[in-house]
């Protein structure tokens, strides 16, 4: 059983994180799998509440099931089962029985993040049908397309803002360039954080990202525009896409975002089952979370409003105002990504 649950765990880890910060911790107990959420890995302004981590954990939660299926197991997950330990996240019990398998395992180790441009061709009905059967996950989270080509293009420009808060404020900006690897030996070292090349960033832009990593550098290229510009950069990306999407909660509590977690794995494997590349964008997101929580020393007021301005208009594009939006993404058809950043060898993150 010990070998098994290693096995699954293995392919649990292929889940996505912010920033490939995998922030998860484990511990096999008889026939249980108990996970645990490592807080130290992800302290960016992007993680108010560790609500980014716990997403990445419905991930992680949701690629155990799948793959205990694969082994002949059901999985019976208990969320936070010590209400004093919030990093505690899930105990989940493994029962042997005859039980069908999931034809999306195959898929989990080749889901990945691609930032590529992607084409605008329109997603078929049966594509759609696919992830929105996928995203339900219990019923409690809901997803909702754009497709509509102007109303993507103005999407975008809200989207691509998180690229311009990122290099302007110092916080952000700092995180950030701890978290690239240089090259692919760096990579396969540290296994967190994202090898530069599945950026996708043209040659010269390579270069001037070794420049912009010195803060002083970069606070005196912004005196002339160099943040707007990066974020029109990427706002011809965001908008290359046949649609914009957004995996929207109840609420913002913490067992909503694993809910969510777990539905985006789902959806994320259905569209690679289906040729189909997506790209989280979520800055906005996760830094409007923080604002809201009045956690806002970190920001200027210019940035707090663009901010706030940005998530207002996700919430009315998509008809979510009194909803909490935990994912925004963009899909659609697209060549191969350049490269895959490196994980973490189980070994690593098993408690002793």
């Amino acid at each position: 059983m010990l070998e098994d649950f290693k096995k699954i765990l293995n392919f649990a880890i292929y889940a996505p994180s912010g920033e490939n910060c995998q922030p998860w911790e484990f511990s096999i107990k008889e026939n249980k799998i108990l996970i645990f959420n490592l807080p130290e890995r992800d302290q960016s302004l992007y993680s108010w509440g560790q609500r980014s981590s716990f997403l990445a954990h419905g991930a992680l939660i949701e690629n155990i099931i799948i793959a205990s299926k694969e082994l002949g197991y059901q999985s019976i997950v208990n969320l936070f089962p010590d209400q004093q330990n919030k990093n505690f996240v899930a105990s989940i019990e493994l029962q042997k029985t005859n039980i069908d398998k999931d034809p999306l395992f195959s898929f989990i180790d080749k889901r990945c993040t691609n930032r590529k441009h992607y084409q605008t061709n329109a997603l078929s009905q049966e594509q759609k049908n696919n992830l929105f059967a996928a995203i339900n996950v219990d019923g409690m989270v809901k997803m909702k397309l754009v497709e509509n080509p102007s109303r993507i293009e103005k999407l975008s420009s809200y989207s691509s803002l998180s690229e311009r808060v990122l290099f302007e404020n110092r916080s952000l900006h700092d995180f950030f360039f701890e978290h690239i690897n240089w090259n692919k030996e760096e990579d396969e070292k540290k296994s967190i954080g994202f090898y530069l090349e599945t950026l996708e960033l043209p040659p010269p832009a390579k270069i001037a990202f070794k420049l912009i990593k010195n803060w002083s550098i970069l606070n005196l290229l912004n005196k002339i525009g160099f943040s707007k510009t990066v974020g029109k950069d990427n706002y011809k990306t965001h908008a290359a896409a046949a649609a914009h999407g957004i995996i929207y909660i109840e609420d913002d509590s913490e067992k909503q975002f694993i809910y969510a977690g777990r539905a985006l794995q789902r959806m994320w494997l259905s569209a690679t089952m289906m040729g189909l590349s997506l790209q989280p964008m979520t800055g906005i997101i996760y830094l409007f979370l923080k604002i809201k929580a009045g956690e806002t020393s970190d920001f200027t007021v210019s940035q707090i409003n663009m901010i706030k301005n940005a998530y207002q208009i996700f919430s009315k594009e998509f008809s979510v105002e009194n909803k909490t939006i935990s994912m925004y993404f963009r899909i659609g058809l697209a060549d191969p990504p350049s490269a895959r950043s490196s994980r973490l060898p189980l070994e690593l993150s098993l408690k002793k």
